[in-house]
């Protein structure tokens, strides 16, 4: 695991808040595939003013992944590896949820408390 310091993390999750703020997107891309499988290099994407920006240099930051020179490096097999990342930003930006957002998850009627559900990924 990659450390970065606690002001590049400040800093990463500012921008992402930033970023996030009118929609909850995170796009993602699979740039690259190890032969068995088990290691990735993914690229994230939010969408503004009608235009793709790459996250990536954030996304690495905040979640201390290797950033590589096509995608942040993870590792992992046998689950969707673009949530996970996607889902980990919302954890990290939300650990409590935002308080008023009701998404339903699960039929849920009550605002959600974690904060992994709190951003949409999809893949491009």
């Amino acid at each position: 695991m990659v450390k970065y310091s606690e002001e590049e993390k400040k800093e990463a999750e500012e921008t992402l808040r930033r970023l996030l703020e009118n929609n909850r997107i995170i796009y993602t891309v699979v740039r690259k595939v190890s032969q068995n499988g088990m290691y990735r290099h993914i690229s994230c994407y939010v969408i503004r003013n009608n235009e793709p920006r790459n996250i990536d240099f954030q996304v690495s930051r905040l979640l201390d992944l290797p950033l590589k020179e096509d995608g942040i490096g993870i590792g992992g097999c046998g689950m969707d590896m673009g949530f996970a990342i996607v889902y980990d930003v919302g954890r990290a930006l939300f650990p409590k949820g935002d308080g008023h957002t009701i998404i339903g998850r699960n039929g849920d009627k009550e605002p959600e408390t974690d904060g992994g559900y709190l951003i949409k990924q999809k893949w491009l």
